[in-house]
């Protein structure tokens, strides 16, 4: 887990209330590494769409996180809603589900190494240019992971 990191929040969430957004994350989620900002700097994201607001509700009250509306060009599309957690919020989560996961547990555990590697660097020594050049492999790692279609 993330040393001196804590969001209240998703502490607050018991085993149960856990898995279920295990649940969520391997069938609606989405982990992902992206570059954030004018400096393009590589951050960890979690995404979580669909058309269930009662249950994106549920999800923003529980994670601490806002929501928004996705609205589809299609006139037969219902509306959608999204939320998205960044950074160290969505590395923390990561590791709080992590037990729970089954689909999306690769993805998960490059999230972590990147936490490890990108937030929480595990040997001081390390440079910047060391750091980002990590931060890019683990971006690589997880892009295949997430490409759509089949992956043979």
């Amino acid at each position: 887990m993330l040393k001196n990191y804590t969001y209240p929040e998703i502490d607050n969430l018991n085993s149960t209330q856990l898995s279920y957004i295990a649940g969520l994350l391997d069938g609606e989620g989405s982990f992902n590494i992206l570059a954030n900002g004018p400096t393009k700097t590589l951050t960890t994201s979690i995404t979580v769409q669909m058309n269930s607001l009662e249950t994106i509700e549920w999800l923003s009250k529980g994670l601490g996180v806002s929501y928004s509306i996705v609205r589809r060009k299609e006139k037969n599309h219902k509306t959608g809603w999204r939320i998205a957690l960044v950074g160290k919020r969505a590395t923390y989560l990561t590791g709080k589900v992590y037990p729970y996961l089954i689909t999306k547990r690769k993805q998960a555990e490059i999230i972590l190494e990147f936490g490890r590697v990108g937030y929480f660097h595990v040997d001081n020594k390390l440079s910047k240019a060391q750091i980002k050049h990590n931060r890019q492999e683990l971006k690589g790692k997880i892009r295949p992971l997430n490409a759509r279609g089949s992956q043979q």
